[in-house]
């Protein structure tokens, strides 16, 4: 049995204990990919850790769109990147003060809040990172059959 404390971490910019979760999501909002590293691991390395995954699951994505902190090292985040066969479109925040909708941003922070509905996913019970990153695929798959119900 692996302990809880190995798949935790601490993120003291986000002031994050235990994991995070990244995600890939169609333009609907659909899951494509998740990754739930310890919350210790940096976003950028977390975003190739799914782009690495979503590379062997989903074929003919052409295009991606991420937030501010994904784009590579030393790169210029304006400018769009080609990562792992993908161009890569950094979305970035408004200068300006108070709450400003990013676009496409709100398409995954829908998703996170549709996933967050299920018991399961609204704190981290898990004590592996595959068990949750199923957990949320599981609850994913319900959100999907229930859009074939209505």
């Amino acid at each position: 049995m692996v302990s809880k404390s190995s798949n935790t971490g601490y993120d003291g910019g986000k002031k994050i204990k235990g994991i995070k979760r990244h995600i890939v999501v169609d333009a609907s909002g659909l899951l494509l990919c998740i990754v739930v590293p310890p919350a210790s691991m940096a976003d950028r390395k977390g975003g190739k850790v799914v782009l690495e995954k979503l590379s062997n699951r989903w074929h003919g994505i052409k295009k991606i769109f991420a937030d501010g902190a994904y784009p590579l090292p030393g790169k210029a985040a304006e400018k769009n990147q080609v990562l792992g066969g993908y161009e890569m479109e950094v979305v970035k925040r408004s200068e300006l003060k108070g709450f400003k909708v990013v676009p496409k941003r709100w398409v995954v922070e829908r998703t996170f809040a549709w996933n967050e509905t299920n018991r399961r996913n609204a704190k981290s019970y898990e004590r592996l990172s595959n068990t949750a990153e199923t957990v949320t695929e599981i609850s994913a798959i319900r959100l999907m059959l229930k859009q074939f119900d209505t």
